[in-house]
């Protein structure tokens, strides 16, 4: 029989849940996370503060940055993931900026403040932080940074335009 409060609310949601914990025992990079997503394929992806993990399920497989791999992940830091209408796992960092995840390759590439246009004057490691990322509409990615302002990103054709503050404008 339906909770009598669920049916009050228009759903018949379970009264019970049930939570399986994960943690650096259990193979997690680091106990801090950022963020957490769930994709299309049914991972569970935990932005952490060294580093992305993947979990299956099962077990837990991370990704860090090495130094002397263009195509690992471009900082430890991850602060923020999305994926996009296409499937396209992105990876934002805190320090390191944006990177695209090619699920067959378990390659990143990277993309970094020098490649968005009309970047500030802000101190690299500002421009480099990537706080959010949206879609909207298919197919063109919007990504907050902390000093680059918005970035609008296509993936097809990798063309950034950069939209920043006018700090002279802005009240504070």
């Amino acid at each position: 029989e339906p909770d009598p409060a669920a049916v009050a609310y228009g759903s018949a949601v379970p009264t019970t849940l049930s939570f399986e914990q994960l943690s650096v025992a259990d193979g997690l990079a680091h106990s801090t996370v950022n963020c957490i997503l769930q994709d299309s394929y049914g991972f569970m992806w935990f932005a952490t503060d060294d580093g992305l993990n993947r979990y299956d399920g099962y077990e837990v497989t991370t990704y860090h940055h090495n130094p002397e791999d263009p195509h690992s992940l471009s900082h430890d830091r991850v602060w923020t993931l999305f994926e996009d209408a296409s499937g396209v796992l992105w990876v934002g960092t805190y320090g390191g900026g944006l990177n695209r995840f090619d699920r067959n390759t378990e390659r990143f590439t990277r993309y970094d403040a020098n490649d968005f246009q009309n970047i500030t004057d802000e101190p690299e490691e500002y421009r480099n932080v990537v706080w959010a990322i949206d879609e909207h509409p298919p197919g063109t990615l919007w990504i907050a940074t902390y000093g680059g302002g918005v970035v609008r990103l296509d993936p097809a054709s990798e063309t950034f335009t950069s939209f920043t503050p006018d700090r002279d404008a802005v009240a504070l």
